[in-house]
């Protein structure tokens, strides 16, 4: 199987000879990560197997941990898909899609942070407007967003995925309010011409305004609306480009001296096709996805914001959706809490973790020695 470590150290010079004047420094460290993940530039650990008929060794490297990396970060997207899992409201959804317009794509390549963050905030925004009003839903939903830059191709389309809850706690904050038509928020028309003006507003906030084509303000932004069911299936999909390089290892076919074939699949057919691009090409295309560092691509709002109090009443209230059902108090600690006396005891032993085993025979693997990071290319 070929490795995109592959393709970077192979094409990584040539790429840098014609892009090293315009790379940031963190598409620069993303590329010398992936370069040496999970290799001895790493460092690692050194197992062996205790069956004495078998006594094989085996080499485990330390990963990068950088989220541009595909073979990365598997165990928290498991983790932060069951947290989401937990806080989804039992209420259906609907799956709200904002795009950026094509002629706001160079000042997003530009400015990334800015304009990212713009559009997750104008998203939920427009989403949240329309909420609050009782023509529509009247109330305060749950909202989760997702920054999404590329398309199947790995071309450069910023958009947001939003997460909305079709339903939503009701001004007085003890009433849950349920929509006439569960599967319809608001017309997309409607919803697209607020998505542009909170765009412009954050532009404008950012001192990004003045760069965009007064031409630009005038065309349709695009929001596009579709029923989610309960919202399991849409939050599964989102975790999984939360910590998520836009090409997988998996869809990588064949690696030469000058291009490399990837596997796509048709957004209207759904069947798989094989592409081929010069290797430097691809990394290029890449680079486009990597994020600001320290930046947030996943936002939550409204009822799924993390300071939103009465989680567990609200999941109740929302699948018991009565005029007469309140919301509890909080429930606040006392003024002064004086710890009761406890006998000492022994405490209970932790589980032992589970040793790795020897992929050959079965048999626990030992750890033999530690390997510290190797300076120089991997």
């Amino acid at each position: 199987m070929v490795e995109l470590r592959e393709v970077v150290r192979r094409f990584q010079p040539r790429l840098l000879a014609r892009l090293a004047f315009r790379l940031r420094p963190v598409q620069a460290a993303a590329l010398a990560a992936i370069a040496s993940c999970r290799t001895a530039a790493r460092g690692g650990h050194i197992f062996q197997c205790t069956d004495p008929a078998c006594g094989r060794q085996h080499f485990a490297y330390h990963s990068c941990r950088n989220r541009a990396c595909p073979r990365c970060h598997g165990a928290r997207t498991a983790r932060l898909l069951e947290g989401w899992l937990q806080r989804l409201l039992p209420c259906p959804h609907l799956l709200l899609t904002f795009t950026l317009p094509a002629e706001l794509r160079r000042l997003a390549s530009n400015h990334p942070r800015a304009v990212y963050a713009a559009m997750l905030e104008a998203a939920a925004a427009t989403a949240r407007a329309f909420a609050r009003d009782p023509q529509w839903l009247g109330g305060l939903p749950g909202m989760l967003a997702v920054l999404h830059t590329w398309t199947r191709e790995l071309l450069y389309h910023p958009h947001v995925h939003l997460l909305l809850s079709a339903g939503a706690l009701a001004p007085d904050g003890g009433s849950w309010v349920v929509p006439s038509r569960p599967y319809f928020f608001a017309p997309q028309r409607a919803l697209a011409v607020v998505f542009r003006q909170k765009v412009a507003d954050g532009l404008r906030a950012a001192g990004l305004h003045a760069q965009v084509p007064w031409a630009v303000w005038r065309r349709r932004f695009i929001v596009h609306v579709q029923p989610a069911g309960s919202g399991r299936q849409v939050v599964a999909y989102l975790a999984r480009y939360v910590f998520r390089s836009p090409l997988a290892c998996s869809a990588l076919l064949a690696l030469d001296d000058t291009t490399v074939t990837f596997r796509v699949r048709s957004g209207k057919s759904g069947e798989l096709h094989r592409r081929t691009i010069p290797g430097e090409a691809l990394l290029a295309r890449l680079l486009l996805h990597v994020l600001p560092r320290r930046f947030v691509r996943v936002r939550q709002y409204g009822l799924y914001a993390r300071s939103t109090r009465h989680a567990l009443a609200l999941q109740a209230l929302a699948r018991d959706p009565a005029p007469t059902t309140t919301l509890p108090p909080p429930l606040e600690p006392p003024a002064e809490e004086v710890p009761e006396p406890v006998t000492p005891t022994s405490p209970a032993p932790a589980p032992a973790p589970t040793p790795p085993r020897c992929p050959h025979c079965g048999a626990p693997l030992a750890l033999l020695a530690i390997l510290p990071p190797r300076r120089g290319p991997p």
